[in-house]
């Protein structure tokens, strides 16, 4: 299946079904352009035709799978087109992405039949470079699932959405029966796109693509139920950008380049649970990546950074839980026939294990970056590309507790951090104060830290402490780094739990 298949088809279904926030948003689109010449001025290929105002006037569609032109008039000198032509317009009522067409012939006097054709089969000696940031202002239509919401915007972000009790996974289809998988929380992002291209001798000599993506995610789930072998992808929101003029080529006539973009939120959960769950992730990220092609290869393009944070949660029994937030956007360059695209994963991963005397849980977050590209609409001779760019997975909490024998349980280990960053041989403070037990009073428990610097680890179950009554201790690093932190909680029955919380600490 090709990628115009693979990634167009289905949201050109959905964008005609549902449009939404024309009354919500305006539709003016505010651009960043540069545009630079070669020294040779850009060039036409002589079988070129930009349609004037009064042809277009006699364009009533244009058929979006086919490339079919109807004609409303009689006066559009439809002989003059003859097969082989290649016709260009820019935006208007009956051409609202533009047109960048071959003609192959015509149909019953009233209709022209077409196909897409590539930009360096039309334009020579041309190079462009352009950024673009997208804003709600610019959106066409918007789809929300039910329970998400538009949030008052704040300086840090353009996109800023409300989750409230948003169903993620219904196993009978049947609502507020108690039974679903629940989201509440907060996603907000930003998102830009660069683009750079160079036609050369009528052939694609570099082309560039990237995906800006700054992004804050906040979700609580939650399942009061069992679930086996769960895998749902669930589509959240997508927003459809008014078509725009991204830059004119400088030619006789000028040529327009037109492009509309498309971005789509999905969440998708992997995994099974043999009891009930809680558990929330809370990410920070900034991801730039995308594709890069010159002298006849493709390079990836990826620089990223996160911060994760998460609750522990609510793990009664055995589970294994995969959280994956996913950002996709794609642009289509004048028609949807060809078009580019970058894709973000962002997950958080819970995980319980219990064996005869051991509990075993852990939180892990991670990103996914993948980014393609159909070259149809710049070459038919570069072949289409796409990659997985990055994929990594780091531990940001791990613990482990007794399974008691008795009716007595395992004391609950946790700890907060103040300041979580500062220079070298400054005071950090570490409290264990929102540790606890379902049998002691907070006064009858004892504490032990690992601080993980010099040779040790947070791992070798070799302690810097020893166990005391104060909830509360103060250390200082002597290097600079990121420490993982490892605290250990006893109960008066002697059950032991710990929670390891890595690069909780940033020494500078």
């Amino acid at each position: 299946m090709s990628l115009e298949n693979k990634f167009f088809k289905k949201s050109k279904r959905t964008v005609a079904a549902i449009a939404l926030a024309l009354s919500l948003f305006g539709c003016k689109h505010s651009v960043t352009t540069t545009s630079e010449e070669t020294e040779t001025k850009p060039q036409l290929s002589e079988n070129v035709v930009v349609l004037s105002e009064d042809s277009l006037a006699q364009i009533s569609s244009v058929e979006d799978y086919t490339g079919n032109i109807n004609l409303s008039g009689t006066t559009f000198e439809i002989d003059s087109l003859k097969p082989g032509t290649i016709i260009i317009s820019g935006i208007t009522d009956s051409t609202p992405q533009g047109l960048l067409r071959r003609v192959t012939g015509h149909y019953n006097k009233n209709v022209i039949t077409t196909i897409d054709v590539s930009l360096d089969q039309v334009v020579d000696n041309y190079s462009f470079s352009s950024t673009q940031k997208l804003t709600p202002k610019n959106l066409s239509s918007v789809s929300l699932a039910k329970g998400i919401s538009p949030r008052t915007s704040f300086d840090a972000f353009d996109f800023n959405y409300d989750f409230k009790n948003v169903v993620l996974y219904d196993p009978d289809d049947t609502e507020d029966n108690g039974n679903e998988i629940i989201a509440n929380g907060t996603v907000s992002f930003n998102s830009q796109f660069d683009l750079d291209f160079e036609i050369k001798d009528f052939e694609i000599q570099t082309f560039t693509f990237k995906n800006t993506n700054q992004d804050e995610v906040y979700l609580e789930v939650s399942a009061p139920t069992n679930f086996k072998d769960l895998k749902q992808s669930y589509v959240l929101n997508w927003w459809r950008f008014s078509p725009f003029l991204l830059t004119t080529i400088p030619t006789t006539p000028p040529i327009p380049i037109i492009i509309t973009p498309y971005i789509e939120l999905n969440l998708d959960l992997e995994g099974k649970s043999s009891s009930e769950i809680s558990a929330s992730l809370s990410q920070q990220a900034e991801l730039t990546f995308g594709l890069s092609y010159s002298e006849g290869s493709w390079k990836p393009i990826k620089k990223f950074s996160n911060y994760l944070l998460a609750q522990r949660p609510y793990f009664p029994d055995e589970v294994e839980l995969k959280i994956i937030p996913n950002q996709k956007l794609v642009l289509w360059l004048y028609t949807s026939l060809a078009g580019i695209y970058g894709k973000v994963y962002e997950y958080g991963k819970f995980t319980s294990t219990k064996n005869s005397n051991k509990w075993k849980f852990g939180i892990y977050g991670g990103l996914i970056g993948e980014a393609g590209i159909d070259m149809g609409i710049f070459s038919h001779i570069i072949p289409d590309y796409n990659a997985t760019l990055f994929e990594y997975e780091e531990p940001f909490y791990e613990a482990e507790s007794d399974i008691p024998q008795t009716p007595n349980t395992v004391p609950f280990a946790n700890f907060l951090v103040s300041p979580t960053s500062g220079n070298v041989n400054a005071n950090f403070y570490f409290d264990a104060s929102s540790s606890k037990d379902d049998e002691d009073e907070f006064n009858d428990l004892l504490f032990r830290w690992d601080w993980n610097d010099e040779e040790s680890s947070a791992d070798d179950n070799i302690y810097d402490t020893d166990y005391s009554s104060n909830p509360i201790a103060c250390h200082s690093y002597s290097s600079v780094g990121k420490y993982d932190v490892r605290l250990e909680v006893k109960d008066s029955g002697g059950l032991t739990s710990y929670v390891v919380k890595f690069n909780v600490v940033t020494v500078k």
